[in-house]
């Protein structure tokens, strides 16, 4: 009886922490208290360091998840090669924080906010055979309807302190730049999928509603990025899940139109939003780097500072101290694998590229389930996101690019001889 009573319980405190993660989108907003334009000490910490969610992560681990966490390394087995590999990556972190980090309080926020998450990935990638198939649908679902209380938020704040034209681009709640904020509309797009499993108006309306905010917003603000991100994305689901073809071609299809319809009609309240914007990009083709807002001469110079320190690399969140002088305060490169690259050098990435190839090696794509296929969605939108932007930066995009995994990949069977 008892054994059944802690049980429930740790079901329980699954399900509450798949509800706080869902509505992460709104905690980046009300934890910080990011609103207006005067902000004290505090607001700056929360929202210049994007510690909201880390922190509601944190006290999840250690008040409603602190068995499961126990738990999960007990199920984890690692090979005596691998924990001696885990340990040269965290002395090159150690020795990177120093004897190269140029701010050692940056490199210590990150480095919390990192540790803190991958606690939380270990306690769901060990316990997801425990939560049914009606608790993960539902995290999709909440986590939709949290982005539109996000832009609501948002709105609402406008109202109460109208912006100039610059806090169109900079004044965002939750993030630090509009372009960050498109991590939220690819998320709400891929949570219109969950309802495939509904016939007709029931399945199409809830969905169109989600996807066609999640595009409207893409296109309003001008975000090129994650429109990118959803044609890659829905290929690889239109390629991997045959059954739900139909469906992704209607939704797409529909969101699309009410999408652009939309945009003709919103105003424009800065040259940085908007279908023209993205047009003007586009036509720029003969010049590749108006196409990349000047992305491939920071990737160059990255290259660049990251060779002064090719083993070890400069350090974790170094990049907005350290890296190019005309980009000075950029978060990261736009590109995670030269945020990596110039973080922990060719070592460090070396060993990130063996744990990531030694889990896909044991792992195999599960996608048979209606809540597979936001997951591989948004999983398959975040791998050319990644390539291009701060995607695996931010820990709102890293937070559902993680789950999104840990749905759709499970450990393969080993044969017992």
């Amino acid at each position: 009886m008892a054994s059944a009573i802690e049980k429930n319980n740790n079901i329980s405190a699954i399900s509450l922490s798949l509800l706080i993660i869902a509505l992460s989108p709104i905690i980046s907003i009300i934890l910080p208290w990011d609103f207006g334009t005067a902000h004290n000490l505090y607001q700056q910490m929360m929202s210049n360091n994007s510690l909201a969610i880390p922190i509601a992560m944190f006290a999840l681990i250690f008040i409603a998840l602190k068995d499961e966490l126990s738990d999960s390394f007990g199920k984890m087995k690692i090979s005596k090669i691998d924990k001696i590999l885990l340990f040269l990556f965290f002395l090159i972190l150690i020795y990177s924080f120093l004897f190269v980090s140029v701010n050692r309080l940056s490199a210590l926020i990150s480095g919390y906010a990192i540790a803190v998450q991958f606690l939380f990935f270990c306690i769901f990638y060990t316990s997801i055979k425990k939560i049914e198939t009606i608790q993960l649908e539902r995290f999709w679902i909440v986590l939709g309807f949290s982005i539109i209380i996000y832009a609501g938020l948002w709105a609402i704040d406008y109202m109460i302190v109208p912006p100039n034209e610059k806090d169109w681009v900079v004044r965002i709640p939750g993030v630090t730049n509009i372009r960050w904020a498109g991590f939220f509309w690819v998320a709400i797009f891929a949570s219109g999928m969950v309802f495939v499993k509904y016939d007709g108006a029931k399945r199409f309306i809830p969905a169109i509603i989600f996807g066609a905010f999640g595009l409207t917003m893409l296109v309003w603000t001008g975000t090129r990025g994650g429109l990118l991100a959803i044609a890659f994305g829905m290929l690889a689901s239109f390629i991997m899940m045959k059954q739900y073809r139909k469906f992704l071609f209607a939704y797409s299809l529909g969101a699309s139109i009410i999408a652009l319809s939309l945009s003709a009609v919103l105003p424009i309240p800065n040259p940085q939003y908007g279908l023209q914007r993205i047009e003007t990009k586009i036509a720029s083709s003969e010049n590749i780097e108006k196409v990349g807002s000047g992305r491939t001469l920071l990737w160059k110079e990255t290259l660049n500072i990251a060779a002064e320190a090719p083993i070890m690399g400069h350090g974790i969140d170094q990049f907005q101290f350290m890296g190019p002088t005309r980009t000075r305060g950029f978060k990261g490169p736009h590109s995670f694998p030269l945020q990596i690259l110039f973080s922990v050098g060719l070592l460090g990435t070396i060993l990130l590229l063996y744990a990531v190839t030694k889990i896909l090696i044991h792992h195999k794509l599960n996608i048979e389930k209606p809540h597979h296929l936001p997951a591989l969605f948004f999983a398959s939108a975040g791998c050319i996101y990644l390539i291009y932007d701060n995607f695996l930066y931010y820990p709102f995009p890293v937070t559902i690019f993680i789950m999104s995994l840990i749905m759709i990949f499970s450990q393969k069977q080993v044969a017992k001889a």
